[in-house]
């Protein structure tokens, strides 16, 4: 009893209550870079006693980013280290390579050494992100020959990767076989994320049947991607952040029905220049569980905005959207007006359009606005965000906000809980604002000048 009390405080905490304290001291980020000043490896200078508990507690060693770096690479030993504590568990990782050329071919041959040590592993992946410069056959050096049943995301990064290259992305996918999330990236060189580029990604060998989140962090065209969801029927989110288009003509859609994809809820669209894929795709696929819908365009001035597929989609569909945002899209007040009345369900909506292409006016705001003769808009809406002009005469955005929070006494109409505009779009509207201010005191709003 004596010895107990002479001991340090901190010694005679319980184990278990030292773990989650210890956990609750690991960096919150998805891959750790190893560091004498964060823990784990902190922890591990403090103490024998705490030094004996962290390195036998393998779940505080199941992440690691690795950067190669010609300043400051992550050392082979740390990352040997690493491996070894992690045990038998299940482990995420970033493996990431300067991917524009010169790379020193001193970093390469780390790079080959350490994808070696981790494929020494290979079984126990988890969540992996690599990042590579195509042109070295990095994948190529990696000893594939044991399932990777672990698996289950998947980031991968090539810099003008090439179709000899293939068999060894095979590899990986063939040995992925439980697979859930893919993040796919590739480009020709630095600034060409939007041009035609050919990436082989149909010739994969990629179980997308088993996908439930897909992101295209590359150009991909209407064809290839349609090819894609065709066999992607546990797809839950879908993200295409560089898509390229093409056609589907009128005639083709009524020969072919829809794709159905029965379990998408997210489906986010980014095209640098808005073109006729958009319509196109939005003719082809059916989304009866989608919640979220966004569309962002960099550039609107060939095409107008493909408003009859919307609708058509969206009534094909049948869906109950949650989640709506147009950026820089091109699409009209009276368009925008038009789609809210196909989506009762909305509880949020963000419009976001600096080049004038579509303004807030009285139009918008009357049919949000909730009076005794109808119901508004949306209402069911909750939250809203205006980054736009608004033209609407002064106090109409405050008397929106307003019908709509007297009016949930009734059930009908959910009062709006956040909202946001643009102060340097609308550097007048100062009736507006005190209003809303009195209605965050008032009523509890979340309201902001973005």
């Amino acid at each position: 009893m004596k010895r107990q009390l002479r001991s340090p405080p901190i010694h005679r905490v319980p184990t278990e209550i030292l773990l989650t304290i210890f956990e609750e001291c690991l960096p919150d980020v998805r891959y750790r870079k190893p560091s004498l000043g964060d823990a784990p490896l902190l922890l591990t200078h403090v103490c024998s006693s705490w030094r004996m508990l962290v390195v036998q507690t393998s779940h505080m060693w199941t992440s690691l980013c690795i950067d190669i770096l010609e300043r400051r690479p992550t050392p082979l030993s740390i990352v040997e280290l690493w491996v070894d504590r992690i045990g038998e568990l299940p482990f995420d990782f970033a493996f990431r390579l300067d991917q524009w050329p010169p790379v020193p071919l001193q970093l390469v041959r780390q790079a080959i050494l350490i994808l070696n040590l981790l494929a020494n592993k290979m079984s126990l992946w988890r969540d992996i992100q690599l990042v590579l410069p195509g042109s070295y056959k990095l994948l190529r050096s990696i000893p594939i020959d044991t399932a990777v049943d672990h698996l289950t995301s998947l980031t991968i990064d090539l810099q003008d990767w090439k179709e000899e290259e293939m068999d060894a992305l095979n590899r990986i996918f063939k040995s992925a076989r439980s697979l859930l999330k893919l993040t796919w990236s590739n480009r020709a060189s630095w600034s060409s994320w939007d041009r035609s580029f050919d990436d082989f990604l149909c010739k994969m060998d990629i179980s997308w049947g088993s996908l439930t989140h897909m992101v295209f962090d590359a150009w991909i065209c209407l064809g290839d991607l349609l090819y894609v969801l065709n066999q992607c029927k546990n797809l839950v989110e879908c993200d295409l952040r560089h898509f390229g288009g093409g056609f589907v003509t009128p005639s083709d859609c009524l020969k072919v029905p829809r794709l159905l994809l029965p379990k998408l809820r997210t489906l986010s669209i980014y095209q640098l220049y808005l073109n006729t894929g958009l319509g196109s795709l939005l003719d082809s696929v059916q989304c009866p569980n989608l919640r979220s819908f966004t569309a962002i365009c960099g550039f609107t001035d060939n095409v107008p905005w493909p408003q009859h597929q919307l609708l058509s989609f969206l009534e094909q569909s049948a869906c109950s959207l949650n989640y709506l945002s147009f950026d820089y899209t091109g699409i009209s007040e009276a368009e925008l007006i038009e789609c809210l009345s196909f989506t009762s369900h909305l509880t949020q909506l963000r419009i976001s359009d600096g080049r004038g292409k579509i303004v807030a006016s009285e139009k918008l705001l009357l049919a949000l606005t909730h009076n005794q003769d109808r119901l508004p808009l949306c209402p069911n809406l909750e939250t809203l965000y205006l980054e736009l002009l608004i033209s609407a005469p002064e106090g109409m955005l405050a008397d929106m906000v307003d019908s709509r929070n007297a009016a949930q006494g009734g059930g009908s109409v959910k009062p709006i809980r956040r909202l946001g505009f643009t102060g340097s779009h609308n550097p007048t509207r100062k009736q507006d604002i005190q209003r809303l201010k009195n209605l965050v005191k008032k009523n509890g709003l979340a309201f902001r000048v973005l």
